[in-house]
């Protein structure tokens, strides 16, 4: 198998092209005076789809299809919100992989200091934490073959 550079920059300027739609796609998303988040995204999905078969720029078709691939993963997740299945959450960027509430880090007010969950509010931090303290944990020996 041969590396082709050529297909390499071309795959590069395709993504960076859809980067860019993505980019317009939320900025024109925050413009737009719709109320209705779901009647919002639906358009965004189809307007760009629509424009990529119009014009024969292969960049601006990228820029396109990169608005409406975003602004559909948006309307599919305005319809999913309010699942309780976690798979689905996680799939759609509405919650922390490990824990129903994503774990926040930030300053104090006299940015002294940073406050930070204790073990004690997260379970599965308190399992790490008996596990590493732990000085009869076992430990797996490997040998070099």
């Amino acid at each position: 198998m041969n590396f082709n550079q050529k297909k390499v920059k071309e795959g590069a300027v395709t993504v960076g092209g859809m980067i860019a739609g993505a980019v317009v796609s939320r900025v024109g998303a925050g413009v737009i005076p719709l109320k209705n988040d779901k009647m919002k995204h639906g358009i965004l999905t189809v307007l760009p789809l629509l424009a990529a078969g119009l014009v024969k720029n292969k960049t601006l078709q990228n820029v396109a299809l990169g608005a409406s691939v975003t602004q559909a993963g948006y309307l599919i997740k305005s319809f999913v919100e309010k699942t309780e299945n976690k798979t689905i959450k996680q799939a759609f960027g509405m919650g922390c992989p490990m824990e129903n509430e994503p774990i926040i880090i930030y300053a104090n007010e006299d940015l002294s200091a940073l406050n930070a969950p204790s073990v004690e509010d997260y379970e599965f931090l308190k399992e790490e934490q008996e596990f590493l303290g732990n000085p009869n944990a076992e430990i797996a020996e490997f040998s070099a073959v």
